[in-house]
């Protein structure tokens, strides 16, 4: 019976294995309407695990550093460690200034759009960049802002900020990107 549970456990583990991998190894697909959502975040924002971003430290690195930073055309934008949707205090500056902007303006809107590098299997990295984008509007939300004017949006890997295939390029692409959504 020992052996018998031992050679099951290793046929399970092997199956799951190449699971995982052949998931990680998918193609990215386009984001539709259905990922486009206004819903409120139950609670604040955790860090995860699991996927193409993964990382187990929890740590934001080099990414709390680029606070606002962004392309002109993007605007600011909140950065993430690997696999993370845990906003960083680091953001606290440019959450507030926000939240002043849209309660000053309560016509104001902004689109939140969730961003990940491209490691990952598009199904994982559209729900990734679906948190990510949750976790911002939750933190504008306690802020006092409006859910009225705000919305999200998942890209999950198909909107790089910066090509490349190195960490350096998907630390930038790692991002919730806050957009004026009156434009």
């Amino acid at each position: 019976m020992k052996i018998l549970n031992k050679v099951l456990l290793a046929v399970l583990t092997v199956s799951v294995l190449a699971s995982v991998s052949a998931c990680h190894h998918q193609k990215p697909v386009k984001p539709t309407a259905s990922t486009a959502t206004t819903a409120p975040v139950n609670g604040a924002a955790t860090r995860m695990s699991g996927d193409g971003d993964a990382r187990s430290d929890g740590q934001n690195g080099a990414n709390a550093r680029m606070v606002g930073s962004a392309t002109e055309a993007t605007g600011p934008a909140v950065f993430f460690a690997y696999d993370s949707y845990e906003v960083s205090s680091d953001y606290n500056a440019l959450l507030d200034q926000t939240a002043k902007r849209l309660l000053a303006n309560k016509a104001a809107k902004v689109r939140l759009e969730g961003n990940t590098d491209e490691r990952g299997s598009a199904e994982y990295n559209i729900g990734l960049g679906e948190r990510r984008a949750q976790a911002v509007k939750h933190a504008l939300v306690v802020r006092g802002v409006g859910e009225s004017q705000l919305s999200t949006v998942s890209y999950g890997a198909e909107r790089p900020q910066v090509q490349g295939h190195d960490e350096q390029a998907w630390a930038k692409n790692r991002r919730v990107d806050l957009v004026d959504a009156n434009r």
